[in-house]
């Protein structure tokens, strides 16, 4: 029952980032839909994190998909050779997706904790 009572508080203080992180995960947003709307959310809390969320996760998408030429050449081994700028731009956005998703699980670990020590 305390773990509940801590995410319907985190609900209430954090819900931008809560609705971001659950707008950047895969799947149904049909079920995300409607267990938000058992939450206290704000509406407001609820159009900006869907807003960061999705175009977050949007630009990521693009980003990849501009990396990949086609299917075929992911198969065949690519008839295109990668300059060392390209491995590196690549590594390194990798690196900060990487860095910014565990970020944001230690905060959301941090948060959680805080509000169950209340």
């Amino acid at each position: 029952m305390r773990v509940i009572k801590a995410l319907e508080n985190s609900f209430e203080t954090h819900g931008i980032k809560i609705v971001a992180i659950f707008r950047m995960i895969p799947g149904n947003k049909m079920s995300q839909n409607y267990f938000l709307a058992v939450t206290k959310l704000k509406f407001r809390s609820y159009i900006i994190g869907t807003y960061a969320g999705s175009h977050t996760i949007s630009l990521i998408t693009a980003y990849i998909g501009t990396q990949i030429k086609s299917v075929e050449e992911v198969v065949n081994g690519g008839s295109e050779h990668y300059s060392v700028m390209h491995v590196v731009l690549g590594a390194l956005v990798g690196i900060i997706i990487i860095s910014l998703t565990c970020a944001v699980i230690k905060d959301a670990r941090q948060q959680l904790n805080d509000i169950m020590d209340e």
